[in-house]
């Protein structure tokens, strides 16, 4: 469990750091005071995060923390990695959109999922993602009007 303290304790302080970073490029609002402003309350949160992530880092490193014999495999069970490879495909889908376009990301990513849910039929694997994407695009950019990224060929 030790190394998975060690583990969370960088992931945290990579998070915070992150969010710091996006905070610092927040324009400031109508409402301004020298201290506050839009991104005080994100860079204050993640402040705290680091600290108590330090904290749990320099527990861990004391001995303050039992070994209860657990590893990573029991943190992160097979359902939990899917979950996060899950999540993964999503963020690459949102960075996708704006260079592909709404369709053809949108088929990307129904094309990746369907064989994370365990559908191994080529069938559904081909058309699925093609029919639900065309579907979404027709309903949304068509009938409710809402504007979708167009990417690579304008549709």
């Amino acid at each position: 469990m030790k190394k998975a303290n060690y583990g969370i304790v960088l992931v945290f302080l990579l998070l915070s750091a992150f969010v710091i970073y996006q905070a610092n490029t927040f324009e400031q609002t109508l409402i301004q005071d020298d201290y506050v402003g839009a991104s005080f309350f994100p860079e204050l949160l993640a402040w705290m995060t680091a600290g108590l992530a330090l904290v749990l880092g320099w527990l861990n490193f004391r001995g303050k923390m039992d070994d209860d014999g657990r590893t990573l495999a029991d943190l992160f069970p097979r359902r939990m990695l899917l979950a996060l490879v899950g999540l993964g495909l999503v963020v690459a889908y949102v960075m996708l959109l704006e260079p592909l376009g709404f369709i053809l990301a949108t088929i990307a990513l129904n094309a990746a999922l369907l064989p994370l849910f365990g559908v191994r039929s080529p069938l559904v694997l081909a058309l699925f993602p093609v029919i639900v994407s065309l579907s979404v695009y027709a309903v949304f950019y068509k009938i409710l009007i809402v504007p979708l990224p167009e990417g690579l060929f304008y549709f």
